[in-house]
């Protein structure tokens, strides 16, 4: 409900020397399945900048709407509805170019659109709806905190914190447990101290309360660790607002950067630090490697063995099923290519031993996100030839690579905008790219996207929600 510390200027960095390795002649890609004839028409736009969901979202969350914008009154969900076929629907879309979605997340059986003067949930299969502004109470100045919540409702937890410039003020990372009321959005409370000056590296939904991953990563310097503390450390934050080790069995010398969990199984990226050999006072690095955290106990799988240990793998990132856990590969082909066997592959763990499964791509392409929704990976492949170009792909196990069609989107008698059906609509209508997948469950897919931005990042743009399998009249974004 689907996201930035010093890894933003590392992201920045990244797409300058993407630009500085611009080729005479760029190579052909590799030829995808074709989902349909709209694919033609649904040919992406170009953008101007990458950016990237592996990077902190503690940092910079997107800015909250006015405090002071009235709560919308809550609607009765709908009946739940069937999956009627394997496409993406729209099930939101935006009024205007200066409409926006602040965020798309699942907060457990709920999935969560906010937009400026709009919340709305889809509860369980069921359609997407308006509701109350969850956050109307929230203790929050715009332009002052970032925030991030995480849970599944009503069992939500929120970290906030301030924006700072440097490490010579402290961001204040601040705890709080949502409190359901009977009429009205609920109130928050702050929880316990966390005692911490900085940016936590992870706030991740864990069992039935929330989980603060901190540790000897930063993100402005190569890995390095320090005995004799541990090189990631996890607290728990219960319901109650209190706080505790989360007593989860890690390797000491495990250096973790990103973590996710379906809520009982949790899953972290990092490196392993090596004893020191010889003469040399430094500890060494293995690689990436990825800590599962099951009932069963804690299994410690390599995934890139040879991967230099720079910067760079702080945007290997990893999203857990429960069932199984994705692990995306870094986010810019010119960064990573230590990664093998090619930055398109992803790795898919269920066992001991990772399945790598590969989208299909040129050498100038790169993932930006990914998501594992049953068996099928779907993906957001960025390229880089002549254009910047992004499409929504999936590949299923068997290994194929198909482009997904984006709707394209044409304005509406009266005001607004809707999906273009005719050709000839489609001809002289806005292009749309995705730019984020969320998943709910093992298999409810939803991916938010922007239309009509003539290719400028951050630019105005009308927004849009799609959703597998599941059509709806559209949610109105204002």
């Amino acid at each position: 409900m689907g996201a930035s510390r010093l890894a933003t200027g590392i992201a920045a960095c990244a797409f300058a020397l993407a630009c500085g390795c611009k080729k005479t002649t760029p190579p052909s890609s590799a030829p995808d399945a074709s989902a349909s004839d709209a694919d033609a028409a649904a040919a992406p736009v170009v953008r101007s900048s990458p950016p990237r969901d592996g990077g902190n979202p503690l940092a910079s969350p997107p800015p909250r709407p006015d405090a002071g914008a009235p709560p919308v009154a809550a609607s009765t969900p709908l009946a739940p509805l069937p999956l009627v076929s394997d496409g993406l629907e729209l099930v939101a879309i935006g009024t205007t170019f200066n409409s926006k979605i602040l965020w798309l997340q699942e907060i457990g059986d709920r999935v969560w659109l906010s937009a400026r003067n709009l919340d709305a949930y889809a509860e369980g299969d069921g359609a997407l709806v308006k509701g109350p502004d969850l956050l109307a109470k929230f203790p929050y100045k715009p332009g002052v905190h970032n925030m991030q919540v995480v849970g599944a409702y009503p069992h939500l937890f929120a970290l906030r914190t301030k924006s700072v410039n440097g490490r010579m003020e402290s961001p204040e990372p601040t705890l709080f447990v949502y409190h359901p009321e009977a009429a009205g959005p609920g109130a928050w409370q702050e929880a316990k101290p966390l005692g911490m000056d900085w940016y936590p590296l992870g706030f991740l939904a864990y069992r039935e309360g929330a989980l603060i991953v901190s540790g000897q990563i930063m993100w402005n310097a190569n890995p390095y660790y320090s005995p004799p503390a541990p090189g990631t450390s996890l607290t728990y934050l219960a319901p109650d607002g209190s706080l505790s080790d989360a007593g989860v069995s890690l390797h000491p010398h495990f250096l973790g950067w990103t973590a996710s969990s379906d809520r009982s199984t949790l899953t972290l990226v990092g490196t392993i630090a090596t004893p020191p050999k010889g003469d040399d006072p430094m500890f060494g690095y293995s690689g990436i490697h990825v800590a599962r955290i099951t009932k069963e106990g804690t299994k410690m799988i390599p995934i890139q063995r040879d991967f230099g240990m720079s910067v760079d793998a702080y945007s290997v990132n990893v999203h857990e099923t429960g069932s199984a856990a994705l692990v995306v590969p870094p986010g810019s082909a010119f960064t990573a290519e230590g990664w093998k066997p090619d930055v398109l592959t992803t790795f898919i763990l269920n066992g001991d031993k990772p399945q790598p499964r590969k989208v299909a791509g040129n050498e100038s392409c790169s993932l930006t996100t990914a998501r594992l929704a049953g068996d099928t990976v779907y993906a957001i492949r960025r390229c880089y030839t002549q254009t910047i170009q992004e499409e929504l792909v999936r590949v299923g196990p068997d290994g194929k690579t198909l482009k997904l069609p984006m709707p394209r989107l044409v304005k509406k008698a009266g005001g607004g905008f809707r999906a273009a059906t005719s050709d000839a609509e489609k001809a002289k209508a806005f292009a749309c790219i995705p730019t984020s997948i969320v998943l709910r469950g093992q298999d409810d897919l939803w991916v938010a996207g922007k239309c009509g931005d003539g290719g400028a990042f951050d630019g105005p743009a009308i927004p849009i929600v799609l959703r597998r399998g599941r059509p709806q009249e559209p949610v109105t974004i204002p």
